[in-house]
């Protein structure tokens, strides 16, 4: 009897081991697992770049190749492989919708709440999301900064070799530089001290001014550059940091290799005075 009792309680045990052992195993494999593991695990991005973050689409496939043709895509494009490049595109495995209940304005809303906190808590700029149209064909993309409104969804036709349009590349190097001019905008009001709001964007800044010039056009690039040079100049200046004062006059120099004076007399004026400005500073 004591035996029966035995091998009764020891496949009970092996049964519930067994059972254990399966479901730890479904639960592991499941993708939201995965995905939940791989962003809890990302550490912050350190600052120095203008960091793009990408999220899984909406409908993708197990395999998440449409999210992964987005990634590649701007990797190739910005050069992100290189020694001196200006962004770093993190691959965040989440959904941004994923479990959001509601219209469709209410999910919109949550969605953005939810994605500023994803930037915040990456220390990222911008976050790219969106949802799958037309596998290999057609994506659905929104750009969200962690400051200021989301866009609305624009439809993109991948290329032959499904790569994004150039079309796509176009209006990411537009919201990426209105992030910049953004990001440098507290150095137009100097009647205040603006060391600690400055400090922690000129890395990005300098990175976006030095090595940006392939990723935009000339006039945006050259909006780009005299942003920066305003903020070094003002940063240098209340610090009494004179290389930033040369960051600022190499940044002014920059905008006027786009800003010519035939065919942009007013930006290249300006430009001009905000050089003379900055080198009057670094001699004093």
């Amino acid at each position: 009897m004591s035996s029966f009792f035995e091998n009764f309680w020891a496949q009970v045990l092996g049964g519930l081991v067994g059972a254990a052992v399966l479901a730890i195993l479904s639960f592991w494999k499941r993708p939201n697992w995965w995905r939940w593991t791989k962003a809890r695990d990302l550490p912050p991005a350190e600052g120095t770049h203008f960091t793009v973050l990408v999220a899984e689409l909406e409908d993708d496939a197990a395999d998440r190749k449409q999210t992964k043709h987005v990634i590649n895509s701007l990797r190739s494009h910005f050069g992100v492989h290189s020694e001196s490049h200006a962004f770093e595109v993190r691959d965040y495995p989440k959904r941004l919708q994923e479990g959001v209940a509601g219209n469709v304005a209410e999910r919109d809303r949550a969605s953005e709440q939810r994605g500023k906190a994803w930037l915040n808590k990456q220390n990222a700029d911008l976050l790219i999301w969106g949802e799958v149209a037309e596998a290999n064909k057609v994506i659905r993309l929104r750009f969200l900064p962690r400051d200021g409104r989301g866009t609305a969804p624009q439809s993109y036709q991948l290329t032959q070799v499904l790569e994004l349009p150039t079309e796509f590349k176009s209006n990411l190097a537009d919201a990426i530089a209105a992030l910049a001019i953004l990001a440098a905008r507290p150095a137009f009001d100097q009647s205040r001290p603006l060391m600690r709001i400055l400090e922690p964007i000129l890395p990005r800044l300098q990175n976006l001014a030095d090595h940006g010039s392939g990723n935009f056009s000339p006039p945006v690039y050259g909006s780009i550059c005299n942003a920066a040079g305003t903020a070094f100049a003002v940063f240098g200046d209340q610090s009494g940091k004179p290389e930033w004062l040369g960051h600022s006059t190499a940044a002014f120099q920059s905008a006027l290799y786009v800003y010519t004076r035939k065919d942009m007399p007013a930006q290249w004026a300006g430009t001009q005075n905000n050089l003379g400005n900055a080198l009057m500073t670094l001699g004093a």
